[in-house]
């Protein structure tokens, strides 16, 4: 539409299967930059030549990896995403930065990390209209452990307590079958680890001293008293 809101027209119909989203202007105003989905795993780039209505395929590395969040296309083909450190010990987020021909699509600038953050993930908003400064918000937290009791028939809450009473961070993972310990991870520094603490207590015992970075602890349902856990040998996950 023009920018007193007059004369808006369709510029492109998504279909009853996919999604539309992620837009942006290229520098010369000539094309339009948007993602479109299909279904949970099918996502692709497209810049539109406004004049023609073509449309090709950007070539793009954020979607074919998983720990990608948060993608801000700019107006000069740039990609700037977020990519979540892979056997980052705390959630951790870095920013990349990749670029594409417009008019063809591909890929002329191979990602690369532009940041070396540690603590925190980040979700970019916008870009200044020359592409040299942008606004992110930063996301970032002190996950821990609280108990409660269950009233009415699992509908309400009571006596809630905080049980893991330590700087670092900490997630449950799962109860013993007699209900009187909880394992939980601990992550800080450059390890995470596994402990259980008694509901009663407040002193952690340590179970596993390295463990793979979400790799939750499952405790066997027998009351034989095995637990399966990951951990980090050589870089590699294994299960024990």
């Amino acid at each position: 539409m023009d920018a007193n809101g007059t004369h808006a027209h369709k510029l492109v119909e998504s279909g009853d299967d996919n999604s539309v989203f992620a837009q942006a202007w290229s520098a010369d105003s000539q094309r339009r930059i948007y993602s479109r989905e299909r279904g949970p795993t099918l996502l692709n780039v497209l810049s539109r030549d406004l004049k023609s209505a073509t449309a090709v395929g950007v070539e793009t590395d954020f979607w074919k990896n998983r720990d990608t969040e948060n993608v801000l296309l700019l107006p000069d083909g740039r990609n700037l995403f977020g990519r979540v450190e892979p056997r980052s010990v705390l959630y951790s987020c870095n920013f990349w930065l990749e670029r594409n021909d417009l008019r063809t699509g591909k890929l002329i600038e191979e990602p690369r990390r532009l940041t070396n953050w540690t603590g925190f993930c980040m979700n970019p908003t916008s870009a200044t209209a020359d592409g040299k400064k942008m606004v992110y918000v930063q996301n970032f937290g002190h996950p821990t452990v609280y108990v409660a009791d269950l009233q009415s028939g699992g509908k309400h809450l009571s006596n809630l307590r905080h049980l893991t009473q330590t700087e670092t961070w900490t997630w449950p993972d799962e109860w013993t079958t007699d209900s009187k310990w909880l394992i939980f991870h601990s992550a800080g520094g450059d390890r995470q680890v596994i402990f259980r603490q008694s509901l009663n207590g407040d002193s952690p015992e340590l179970l596993v001293p390295d463990s793979t970075p979400l790799e939750p602890a499952t405790v066997s349902p027998d009351g034989s008293g095995h637990c399966t856990f990951g951990v980090t040998l050589h870089h590699q996950s294994w299960l024990n």
